[in-house]
């Protein structure tokens, strides 16, 4: 079942196939030694179409750790924080900066998340952490 995934995810097949397989994959053999490389998958499938809630669900699920994982974690939460400041959800907003700024405080994304913050604490009339996090950004 995974090499049936993998190669929907190689081939030229439809994105859908290679979800679906994946999910099947994951479904029927959640013990398996591929569940990681599985979700890796489904998590690499999911940020080329920018799903990122999708995305983030699925890197929740790998057992294993890594700074490349950490990394593509605080990027997920980066892009739905920038997606629900659009939506102009700043309470959403300041949960995913803030968990993006705290899941590695020396992140390639840190300083965005921070600055992102400070600007939805800022219009949601919160001077006080607004002034904190454009402090820590600086």
């Amino acid at each position: 079942m995974f090499n049936y995934a993998l190669t929907c995810y190689e081939s030229t097949t439809a994105f859908g196939e290679s979800v679906k397989a994946f999910d099947q994959f994951l479904t029927e053999f959640p013990d398996s030694k591929h569940t990681d490389q599985a979700y890796d998958y489904l998590t690499s499938m999911y940020l080329t179409t920018k799903n990122y809630s999708a995305a983030y669900q699925s890197i929740l699920k790998i057992k294993s750790s890594s700074p490349r994982l950490t990394e593509i974690k605080q990027y997920l939460l980066y892009q739905m924080g920038t997606e629900t400041f659009m939506q102009n959800d700043l309470a959403k907003s300041i949960d995913y900066f803030g968990q993006g700024a705290e899941i590695s405080p020396d992140g390639k994304y840190t300083s965005e998340c921070l600055f992102w913050r400070a600007e939805c604490y800022y219009r949601a009339k919160q001077n006080e952490e607004s002034i904190n996090d454009l402090n820590e950004f600086f």
